[in-house]
């Protein structure tokens, strides 16, 4: 899979920036050169010296970049499963691949190639403020299939199949219908596509969003400093690479942990175990004395759920990862004991796991991108004791 280099002719000035400005967590604020970056430090070079801050205690990185004002002609916007969105002059399709090129960047800038399971949406006219409102809304209310949208009297009409693949110019795809047939729609005629897809099993973790100077957003798992500039490599695994103007980095937000504790939320529907239906097992813990301990660790929240359990939550489509520590308490001594964990989201599964009282605890996390109702079912594993068949989803958490 290609990265994306800028020309040489654009490499202008140093890789060193300068007055960047970096907020922690705890308030406190630094500014100087960046010195390093990656994923477990940030170095900048300040009037005190040299300051270095673990990258768990920084909600953001500005560069103080100089963007260019905000180009009025019209553009696409592609946007990914994992939230990376991308301002497009270009956008074909070909075979299993979207090809696009950046809005405002040169001509000759080579285009970047997109494997079309990592791609979510396809909007067209995206500039448009109230383009992108309506969009929105028409989003809210799909369903399970893939739908090319077409603008009719101001609104989205939205017409439900599989969307196959591109032809060979990249100007075409072909559409099973819902109801029947087949059909090879031009793009240029489409307004917007959404491919009815998530990331199954388990995703990398979230580092960080990028922004760049031509406010593409990126969901960034790393995000390394070189020689040149900056590497960079998306959720999804496609990599990025900048190299000073016009596309250098802007801003790095690491404020993704404005979580919400599933512990802290009402479930929408849950269905407790045939003997025990008075005893609410989601556990709200906040000391050492009453935590989830597993693997030498003690964790102040999370949910344990005894088989058989079902519990549902309503997240209107608003979050976009899970994440957790699964596996069964150190104080349970029955080895004999196993669940099977399944966590669906809008139905589908995304993923499926058995997990065995003798398993190390371990860390999940899944994609939620547009998932409005997140539900979680834990059964008897075949052939297991009933007896300890208590789960821990510790640290069970949401992020937007």
């Amino acid at each position: 899979m290609p990265t994306l280099r800028l020309l040489a002719l654009l490499l202008l000035g140093t890789t060193t920036l300068s007055a960047a400005e970096l907020q922690t967590i705890n308030g406190q604020k630094l500014v100087g050169d960046l010195v390093k970056l990656d994923a477990n430090q940030i170095v900048l070079r300040t009037a005190m010296g040299e300051v270095t801050t673990p990258v768990k205690q920084v909600l953001l990185l500005d560069l103080k970049t100089n963007a260019p004002k905000a180009d009025e002609s019209k553009y696409t916007d592609v946007e990914l499963v994992d939230g990376t969105l991308l301002h497009c002059d270009d956008v074909k399709i070909r075979g299993k691949t979207v090809s696009v090129t950046l809005h405002g960047m040169p001509k000759e800038t080579p285009a970047i190639d997109i494997p079309l399971k990592f791609v979510f949406t396809m909007l067209r006219d995206a500039q448009d403020k109230g383009q992108l409102a309506e969009w929105k809304s028409f989003l809210s209310r799909r369903g399970k299939r893939d739908i090319i949208a077409i603008k009719k009297s101001g609104k989205f009409d939205g017409l439900e199949g599989t969307a196959e693949q591109g032809d060979e110019t990249g100007e075409k795809i072909l559409f099973d219908l819902a109801n029947g047939g087949r059909q090879e729609i031009r793009l240029s005629r489409v307004s917007g596509l959404v491919f009815n897809q998530l990331q199954q099993g388990e995703v990398s973790e979230t580092l960080c969003k990028v922004t760049d100077g031509l406010r593409n957003v990126y969901s960034a798992k790393e995000v390394t400093q070189t020689p040149q500039g900056f590497k960079l490599v998306t959720v999804t695994g496609l990599p990025f690479e900048f190299q000073n103007k016009p596309m250098q980095l802007a801003k790095l937000d690491y404020s993704k942990d404005k979580i919400t504790y599933l512990s802290d939320l009402e479930p929408s529907q849950a269905t407790l175990p045939e003997d025990d239906r008075t005893r609410y097992l989601t556990q709200k813990r906040t000391n050492s004395n009453n935590s989830i301990e597993m693997g030498g660790v003690a964790y102040s929240r999370g949910l344990v759920l005894q088989a058989p359990y079902d519990v549902s939550y309503d997240l209107s489509g608003e979050y976009t990862e899970f994440k957790a520590v699964v596996g069964f308490d150190t104080a349970n001594g029955i080895s004999s004991s196993a669940v099977e964990l399944t966590i669906e989201g809008d139905g589908r599964n995304l993923i499926k796991t058995v997990i065995k009282h003798k398993d190390e605890p371990r860390t999940i996390v899944l994609n939620l991108k547009e998932v409005r109702t997140l539900r979680i079912v834990v059964t008897q594993a075949e052939g297991s004791s009933l007896i300890g068949s208590e789960v821990n989803l510790a640290d069970a958490r949401i992020n937007k």
